[in-house]
């Protein structure tokens, strides 16, 4: 299949920044970001939760370039590990896990997109949309004998859901498709969330880093690319890695790639969590490596 630099088009990457404020968006925006991902205030150290509408719409009039709003009601549970002489383990099958939800917290989800649908401040032309994603236990016998490390897989049910509740805004699949990345059921994934309706997935193409998952992203973006699946490759994007990954991925196109960063300055509060600043020299410096760099 011939990739866009085969047929002339343009291979220059797209920087999408995620942000935990609106006004971090604007900054953003000013530094050459081409697309924000909006989370909630004093979500990072969560991985990022849905923000209140007002961080939108606060923004909207100054807003120029694409904003993907994050839908996560909750952060990965904090399991309490027994103590001595308190018993056998809690059965794991009876905790909640990280991007499993309950029925309460699907309707949660729902009624965050309808919320900032009813703001009639997105745009689905600019490339406005939604962020998510909702795994559920792997419970078929024949694949677990066959794949035993595979234990959850994409809950396309709901996915489809919130894709229907959505529309017309595209949806992203975010780096809850890590752990499948990293499985030997990748490609099998990457067919899932097209037959949902998925816009675009945020992985590193595995667990970590996306510039120790390069060969996977690159095998993800040719799966994905028939199905008009959009990769959006993050985790650990800095300046010092940005290259490699740039120089790996742009062959397959602007509208095909996309890198993903935080890049938030190394700054802790009192209480030892990020602070949510956006580092503006780190920015400038991702995106001018970003322009620099042309496919190897």
């Amino acid at each position: 299949m011939p990739t866009p630099i085969d047929l002339g088009q343009s291979t220059r990457l797209n920087c999408e920044v995620a942000v935990f404020s609106g006004a971090s968006g604007l900054e953003a925006q000013d530094l050459g970001a081409k697309r924000i991902e909006l989370n909630a205030p004093g979500s990072y150290g969560a991985g990022g939760l849905t923000p209140p509408v007002k961080e939108l719409t606060s923004i909207a009039s100054q807003l120029h370039i694409a904003v993907r709003i994050m839908i996560r009601p909750r952060g990965a549970p904090q399991v309490a590990i027994p103590q001595q002489g308190e018993g056998q383990d809690p059965d794991p099958d009876q905790e909640l896990q990280d991007f499993i939800y309950t029925d309460d917290e699907i309707e949660l989800m729902l009624k965050s997109i309808i919320a900032f649908k009813e703001t009639r401040v997105l745009n689905p032309i600019r490339g406005d949309g939604f962020v998510f994603g909702i795994l559920k236990r792997q419970t078929k016998p024949s694949t677990l004998a066959k794949y035993p490390d595979l234990k959850y897989t994409i809950d396309e049910e709901r996915c489809k859901m919130l894709i229907d509740a959505a529309r017309p805004f595209p949806c992203v699949f975010h780096r809850a498709f890590d752990p499948i990345a990293a499985s030997e059921r990748w490609a099998k994934g990457i067919d899932i969330l097209v037959r949902c309706g998925f816009d675009g997935v945020l992985t590193s193409g595995g667990i970590g880093n996306c510039g120790d998952h390069l060969e996977k992203l690159d095998a993800i973006c040719h799966r994905a690319a028939p199905g008009s699946l959009q990769v959006v490759a993050g985790g650990g994007v800095r300046r010092n890695n940005v290259r490699e990954a740039v120089a790996r991925l742009s062959v397959h196109g602007t509208k095909s790639v996309w890198v993903h960063t935080a890049s938030l300055a190394d700054k802790i509060d009192k209480d030892g969590r990020r602070i949510e600043q956006l580092n503006g020299r780190e920015l400038t410096a991702i995106i001018s490596v970003i322009n620099a760099t042309s496919p190897d």
